[in-house]
């Protein structure tokens, strides 16, 4: 995965399924902000983007470094780094125990 994220652009958009989930369980939530949603292995973050710019909060952990670095430019760039609320680049078997306990809703 490094080394396709570090040649071309991967992943910039969710998938309608994601979009679904989101909008079926989610969207009715009266302050998006508290809302948390974790994704392992986020790549460049498509899906995470898409929680942030709907007003979620957001935490993933991601095992590409460049794949990391490209959504943390993109939030960035699109004023969205406020809603991410932690990253961490590893091997989620070492990481997941970074967040604390029964803190995701998704």
């Amino acid at each position: 995965w490094e080394q396709i994220f570090s040649k071309k652009e991967w992943g910039k958009y969710p998938s309608e399924s994601i979009i679904r989930f989101i909008a079926r369980n989610f969207y009715n939530a009266q302050d998006r902000s508290k809302i948390n949603i974790l994704e392992l292995g986020f790549g460049t973050g498509s899906n995470l983007w898409f929680c942030a710019k709907e007003g979620f909060s957001v935490s993933g952990i991601e095992w590409s470094k460049t794949g990391a670095q490209r959504f943390q430019a993109r939030m960035e760039d699109e004023n969205l780094s406020d809603k991410i609320k932690q990253i961490e680049i590893g091997d989620y078997i070492d990481k997941l125990d970074n967040f604390e306990d029964e803190s995701f809703d998704a």
